[in-house]
Parts: C-alpha cells; sequence; structure tokens
C-alpha cells in the first residue's frame, strides 16, 4: 500500500495520546465485521508477522515498494516497540476470530526534517479489503496524528493502487510523479473529516 520505514479532525490546541488515551471505541462494525481497535503493542510481534504473511505478493509490494517474503526482526521490533507521539500505530483485529485476529494496521512516523510532517502507511490483509477498514484507521490515524502536532502526512503510492488512490483522493490529497509507476501525495490534517464517524457496535465505548 503505502511506504514508511514505516482531513482529519481540527482541534483547538494538538494534545498527546497514549495507549492509555485512546480517542476512539474499543468496538466497531466496518463493513459487516466486529472489530477491536487499539493502539499497537510490544507484544505484537507475532500477530504483525503472521499478519504479514497472510499478505499476497501484491499487497507486500503495494505496502513496501518492492518484493518481500519475510518481515524481517529488526522492522518487526521498529514496527511495535513505538513511542506513540513521534511514531504511532493503530491495529484492528476480527473480534470474531480470537486465534489469528489480525485484520490492519495503520501508522505514522515523524519526519525527523520536517516535524509538523509524518511518513504513512496502511495495509489491510487482502480477505478484509475492498469493506472500508483502510479508510476508517486512517481517518483514525488522521486524528491521532494531528493531536500530536503533525499538520501533514507525505508519502508515496503505487499509479496501479486504484484502491488506496481513490481512498486517498478522497481525503483531498495532492499527487505528483515521482518515477516510474510511483506518485508522491501530500495528504493536510483539516476539518474534511470531521463527520466521518465511527461507527460504534453493542457494547463499544467512546
Amino acid at each position: 500500500m503505502l511506504r514508511t520505514p514505516h482531513h482529519a479532525v481540527m482541534l483547538s490546541t494538538p494534545q498527546l495520546v497514549s495507549t492509555t488515551a485512546a480517542p476512539v471505541p474499543e468496538i466497531v462494525v466496518c463493513g459487516g465485521l466486529t472489530l477491536q481497535l487499539r493502539p499497537i503493542r510490544a507484544s505484537d510481534k507475532d500477530g504483525l508477522q503472521r499478519g504479514f504473511d497472510r499478505l499476497s505478493p501484491t499487497s507486500r509490494y503495494r505496502r513496501f515498494l518492492a518484493p518481500m517474503n519475510r518481515l524481517p526482526a529488526d522492522i518487526v521490533v521498529r514496527f511495535t516497540e513505538i513511542d506513540y507521539v513521534d511514531h504511532f500505530a493503530w491495529v484492528a483485529l476480527d473480534a470474531r476470530r480470537p486465534a489469528d485476529p489480525g485484520v490492519a494496521v495503520a501508522r505514522y512516523i515523524r519526519l525527523p526534517d520536517a516535524p509538523h510532517s509524518a511518513d504513512v502507511a496502511v495495509t489491510v490483509v487482502d480477505e478484509y479489503q475492498g469493506r472500508g477498514v483502510g479508510s476508517l484507521l486512517i481517518r483514525m490515524l488522521c486524528l491521532t496524528a494531528y493531536r500530536n502536532g503533525i499538520e501533514r502526512f507525505s508519502s508515496l503510492v503505487l499509479w496501479e493502487n486504484l484502491p488506496m488512490r481513490r481512498m486517498l483522493t478522497g481525503l483531498g490529497a495532492r499527487f505528483d510523479r515521482d518515477g516510474d509507476g510511483v506518485l508522491s501525495f501530500e495528504l493536510d490534517l483539516g476539518p474534511a473529516t470531521r463527520g466521518s464517524g465511527i461507527p460504534r457496535a453493542a457494547g463499544g465505548r467512546r
């Protein structure tokens, strides 16, 4: 999907978030799925690797812009041991599949030379694609990033990745060519997604 090594809600002042103050419900419904949403944890290393193993070669290439058969151990550590401010990731888990629940991950990593910008990536396991999970997570990530002082997302997407391009276009992203078959984009974190809403399942908390 999007590359990382890795319009949201406008707030009056940026606020830091943490794993103990998640600004979303714990359980949501999306595309007929019942999902648990939470920040990624250091204990998610095995789950992250299992989720990667369930991705098709196409989805892996779209995510990393290169062929990858296995998620390297150092990347697994980097992607799960995060500070929740400069690097944040939301995970979606299938509440009806406790043995292997991983559905999707959305993350941003603040750019060191542009502290108000961040690289961003969204990955959805193939069997869950096309059901609105990626759109839900990117909107959540926009809100979290803005609260942490990030004003825009900036990253790359493959030209042929039409689902991701449509989603980003709907959020107001601006695209430029960045080499053969690759587009760069910027997405301002503004008021466009204020009314997006997160559907809540019975018993879910806001």
